[in-house]
């Protein structure tokens, strides 16, 4: 066996110096291998077994060491799988001591709650959520203080904006647009939002021959460009009879 001395265990100096595998047939986790009768065995598993005895059976040999190229009998020890695999992943310390989340909250009864055994703050899972009506240059990029009114040209006062999370950070929204989108003031006509298009996405006019009012079942309506809805069909049919 290719071995050599290397230094004791750095958080158990008293087991002594590892004897390291240094041949280069080793396994992809770092266990040393070697053919002593033609097939592959691992070398702390023979050393164990040539030197201090058999391993019992259902056991797995754990390095007391936590160097996997170590040889040394001394520093192997029979252990149960679920023992081994204990040692190699420890559970994490437990966190009744932590009296605090990491925001700086007190973890109360009334501020506390547990899901999957694993404590939450209540006002960080509320702060997640709320939308911003104030702006905080921290929190808010300054593009989005330099904007003084809407693509719609309506002003960005106090009672005129709402910061709401996106996916990319923080935005802020024009309540008058909010509520120009939702508002139906006919119910036979679109919304003034859908009034003030002239031409659908593609350029063709909204005139009274082209256009097709939709109406949905919560009462919102919408119009479409009749050329589109006709070309979009058209090449719904065409691809419908490929496939047929």
């Amino acid at each position: 066996m290719n071995v050599v001395e290397g230094e004791p265990p750095a958080h158990k100096p008293e087991l002594g110096k590892c004897l390291v595998w240094t041949n280069a047939a080793k396994s992809w986790d770092g266990y040393g291998r070697f053919h002593p009768t033609g097939n592959p065995v691992q070398a702390h598993r023979w050393s164990y077994e040539n030197i201090v005895g058999p391993i019992p059976e259902g056991m797995s040999i754990d390095h007391l060491c936590h160097n996997r190229a170590c040889v040394n009998p001394e520093h192997l020890e029979p252990v149960t799988t679920a023992v081994n695999n204990a040692r190699k992943y420890p559970r994490p310390k437990p966190t009744h001591r932590v009296t605090h989340c990491p925001k700086g909250h007190e973890y109360t009864p009334e501020n506390t709650y547990v899901n999957n055994g694993a404590r939450y703050c209540r006002q960080c899972n509320l702060l997640k959520g709320r939308k911003y009506e104030t702006y905080d240059p921290k929190r808010h990029g300054a593009h989005e203080a330099a904007k003084t009114h809407c693509k719609n040209g309506h002003l960005f006062d106090e009672a005129n904006t709402t910061w709401v999370k996106t996916s990319s950070g923080v935005g802020r929204h024009c309540k008058t647009c909010d509520r120009e989108r939702r508002r139906i003031t006919n119910p036979t006509v679109p919304g003034t939002y859908q009034r003030e298009k002239t031409q659908c996405k593609y350029g063709h006019p909204f005139s009274d021959t082209n256009t097709k009012i939709v109406i949905y079942k919560d009462g919102r309506q919408m119009r479409q460009c009749r050329i589109c809805v006709n070309a979009r069909q058209r090449s719904y049919t065409k691809q419908k009879s490929k496939t047929t």
